[in-house]
């Protein structure tokens, strides 16, 4: 029995591994009709741009700003974000909590705009591959 539950798990564990999203590299022109980006600047500071910021994650991620209100101005090449960003306080006890700005990011700053995209081909070569596993271990042990 121990077998059985073996040759399902490990496939499974490789399926989980490898995902079904990736990022893709995106222009700075396509950035204005999406909806969850991932801004990375040349002094490798991290930008997520999404549409429901989760508090827990903000203060979990204290290197990262988040943002939900974000305006593309092309004219002045520029992107205006209102961030969230976890920081660390240091009173009678450790702790942490949210600071919120107004921030002006140039594009000259940004090294690369990504976004999290559903990958079809990975998707069908890993469960392809997943399913293929286990009916091989399943023969075998049979």
């Amino acid at each position: 029995m121990k077998r059985y539950i073996a040759a399902i798990q490990i496939p499974c564990l490789l399926l989980q591994l490898c995902g079904c999203y990736s990022l893709r590299d995106i222009t700075l022109e396509e950035m204005e009709n999406k909806e969850e980006l991932k801004i990375t600047m040349k002094d490798s500071s991290e930008y997520n741009l999404v549409q429901d910021i989760d508090k827990a994650k903000v203060l979990n991620n204290p290197g990262i700003y988040y943002s939900n209100e974000w305006l593309l101005n092309k004219e002045e090449e520029t992107i205006n974000l209102k961030t969230f960003k976890a920081i660390k306080y240091f009173n009678q006890v450790e702790g942490k909590q949210i600071k919120e700005e107004m921030k002006n990011i140039s594009f000259g700053e940004i090294n690369k705009v990504e976004i999290e995209e559903f990958d079809l081909g990975d998707t069908l070569l890993f469960t392809g591959i997943t399913i293929v596993s286990i009916s091989a271990l399943l023969f075998l042990i049979a």
